[in-house]
């Protein structure tokens, strides 16, 4: 098939290079130009695994074409799909606006019936008023975005379920041809539950990370072991091993945060108060300061404290530091003079607001020459591995903060306090 995909950055460079690997036709382009050059450059600034080296390969061999102007295409290809990121605020509030604008113009290029893909994140009701602004009955298909950051091409291509929001049936063979290759299994739906899927997907795992880290705190306060309780949880056949019940840090990037804003948004023009949904946020932001009331809980305040930073991204495997929580507590603890310094495999440099303010180190360990408090905000092998031997020229008493017990203690020397949340 001929497919023209609309946004360029995680989602669409993604998601050309899967349709590529199945032999799909992709012509691909953003309209923002400046992004369009890095990308065509190989200049773009977002690590994700084997995403550069499979675009290279099939824009080699014409499985892909970015091209700076897709007027010429647009009106054979067999679907649009509008792949952009939908831009979220440092109160993981959603840009509508901005996607909204872009499906429209993609819509004023096209002078006969399309078929057009959304995966760009919009609250439901979105593509309702798409398809009345459009002077052509063009048949819109709802996809949510389902990738996993740092594994997206891994995510795309191994999906469990494809949810799939469409008006009209004759579409479903269609679709199972241009999907096969991703899912076993495509659930078919009307727009509007597809689009609210994606949220109420997003808001249950939130909703299952607060009550996990609120079970947790109540661990903490009373000697219990959260994980003992947790692996107790999971034997229970009405919440299976497969739930979302691991305590730790709280949800951050935006993604989990913009989709229960969405809901919260639509309370608002509800007849009754959604309690639950309301609730989610605020126990998630009380969660996000874990680390900071434990040092204080020792230390009494943060003034003069040298503290170590081990992560710096939203997630492992990525180099995305959009509203990342060690960011977050970063700022935090810099109006409080605290000197910071940090370390993360894929950072080498920070951005310019913040590049005088942290030190930047190239190992974990070198990050304690004049500090001896370090917060664990990542998964990485790099740390995950540490052993004791690591620590052995350091004979200073080290405290080690880590909500999510990343790193594996068991063995470390008794000048080593290892501090996680719900197993102390």
């Amino acid at each position: 098939m001929k497919i023209c995909v609309v946004g360029l950055w995680h989602l669409g460079l993604v998601t050309s290079v899967c349709l590529a690997q199945k032999k799909h036709k992709v012509i691909a382009t953003d309209f923002d130009k400046k992004l369009l050059t890095n990308v065509l450059e190989g200049q773009y600034k977002l690590i994700e695994n084997d995403l550069q080296v499979n675009l290279d390969k099939y824009r080699k061999n014409n499985f892909i074409k970015i091209v700076k102007n897709i007027n010429s295409f647009i009106n054979s290809a067999d679907y649009i799909w509008v792949n952009y990121d939908t831009p979220v605020n440092n109160k993981d509030i959603g840009d509508d606006s901005f996607i909204i604008n872009k499906i429209i113009k993609v819509i004023s290029l096209l002078k006969k019936k399309s078929n057009i893909i959304i995966s760009s994140q919009l609250p439901i009701g979105s593509i309702k008023k798409i398809e009345k602004i459009s002077k052509i009955n063009h048949n819109f298909i709802c996809i949510p975005e389902n990738l996993k950051i740092g594994e997206g091409i891994k995510s795309f291509n191994n999906q469990i379920r494809i949810i799939v929001g469409i008006r009209k049936n004759f579409l479903k063979k269609k679709i199972q041809i241009l999907l096969k290759d991703f899912t076993k299994e495509i659930v078919f739906m009307k727009i509007e539950s597809a689009e609210m899927t994606k949220h109420a997907l997003n808001a249950y795992l939130g909703l299952n990370i607060t009550f996990a880290n609120e079970i947790a705190s109540l661990c903490d306060f009373y000697g219990a072991s959260y994980s003992e309780v947790e692996k107790a949880l999971k034997k229970e056949r009405r919440i299976s091993k497969y739930a979302y019940l691991s305590a730790g840090s709280s949800y951050s990037g935006g993604t989990i945060g913009r989709d229960i804003n969405y809901l919260k948004k639509i309370n608002n023009n509800f007849y009754k108060n959604l309690h639950v949904i309301q609730s989610i946020t605020k126990s998630n932001n009380e969660n996000k300061l874990w680390p900071l009331n434990k040092i204080k809980e020792k230390f009494n305040k943060f003034e003069g404290l040298k503290i170590s930073l081990w992560g710096l991204t939203y997630k492992e495997n990525s180099n995305v530091l959009r509203r990342s929580l060690a960011l977050e507590i970063s700022e935090k603890l810099l109006k409080h003079n605290v000197k910071l310094n940090a370390y993360d495999p894929l950072i080498k440099k920070l951005p310019n607001k913040i590049a005088t303010k942290i030190k930047l180190y190239d190992k974990p360990i070198d990050t304690l020459i004049d500090s001896n408090i370090v917060i664990i905000f990542t998964n990485s092998h790099h740390i995950r591995n540490l052993k004791n031997k690591n620590f052995k020229k350091i004979f200073k008493k080290i405290y080690i903060y880590d909500q999510n017990n990343f790193l594996n203690t068991n063995n470390f020397s008794s000048n080593i306090r290892h501090f996680t949340l719900g197993n102390n």
